[in-house]
């Protein structure tokens, strides 16, 4: 799964599915609907516009003037190798 990423120095191509850590979708209203957990961060980051694009790219069936809404539910980081909210990191701190 490889895409063009614009950098500062120039685009590059990036594989994007190991920055997707969970992904599940369901078919709402004849809308897909994709519940999405990425890499977000200085090492590792894949924006969800970066995402978004693969998939306009690739889907062929996605109606590209209307495709994307975007809500950030969440924020995680790695405690003891687990994936944590950022709530739940601070309230054990």
């Amino acid at each position: 799964m490889e895409h063009n990423k614009k950098e500062q120095k120039g685009d590059r191509e990036v594989n994007i599915k190991p920055l997707i850590k969970k992904i599940s979708y369901k078919i709402e209203d004849n809308n897909l609907i994709l519940d999405v957990l990425t890499s977000c961060g200085s090492k590792e980051n894949l924006s969800p516009q970066l995402l978004a694009e693969y998939i306009q790219k690739n889907l062929e069936l996605a109606e590209k003037e209307k495709f994307v809404k975007i809500q950030r539910k969440e924020i995680y980081t790695y405690k003891d190798d687990k994936l944590i909210s950022l709530l739940e990191y601070f309230k054990t701190k």
